[in-house]
């Protein structure tokens, strides 16, 4: 099968960019814009390419290149869930969906900095980017990672956090598993 790389309409190429802002190139225009990852449009962010041409959207469909469906990840998603109940629990919830898998994401990632395990994993120059002094800052974090507007979405996501903060960090993570 020949594949080529997919490329959306219109790229914007990817200027410069870090874990909050973009700045990017309209090679029709010549225009750079600037912005905040979290107001982004969808319709910009899908247009998004790095330098050499290639796609920034993570998951490609691999028969035509093009950004895979939502339904495409539930299925995946479905598919594994009912693996793990299958196979591995029972207990595993039946109705866990993709949209769960954020959820996961936001209560690690926000137990993950403000735990310092994050820092402690990323090259000394960086880590006080990494370090919190409290709670809000990690939400902070987590709301930019996630591309809330609002921090109450953010909490929203992350209600169940409490839960996990007397469990020991070397568990949380899964070390040594």
């Amino acid at each position: 099968m020949n594949r080529s790389r997919y490329t959306p309409p219109k790229p914007l190429e990817i200027v410069d960019a870090n874990a909050s802002t973009v700045r990017y190139l309209d090679r029709s225009t010549g225009e750079v814009t600037s912005g905040r990852w979290s107001v982004i449009a969808d319709t910009e962010r899908r247009r998004l390419v790095t330098p050499d041409g290639a796609s920034a959207v993570l998951f490609l469909n691999e028969y035509n290149g093009a950004p895979l469906k939502y339904s495409s990840y539930q299925h995946a998603v479905s598919g594994a869930r009912d693996f793990v109940r299958e196979r591995i629990s029972a207990d595993f919830p039946a109705g866990f969906r993709l949209h769960d898998l954020r959820h996961t994401y936001a209560v690690h990632m926000t137990l993950a900095i403000l735990r310092d395990v994050i820092a402690d994993a990323v090259p000394g120059d960086r880590r006080e980017d990494w370090m919190v002094d409290r709670i809000a800052s990690a939400v902070e974090m987590v709301k930019f990672s996630l591309g809330h507007a609002s921090e109450a979405s953010t909490q929203l996501y992350i209600s169940t956090a409490h839960r996990f903060l007397g469990i020991p960090i070397g568990q949380f993570i899964g070390e040594g598993f």
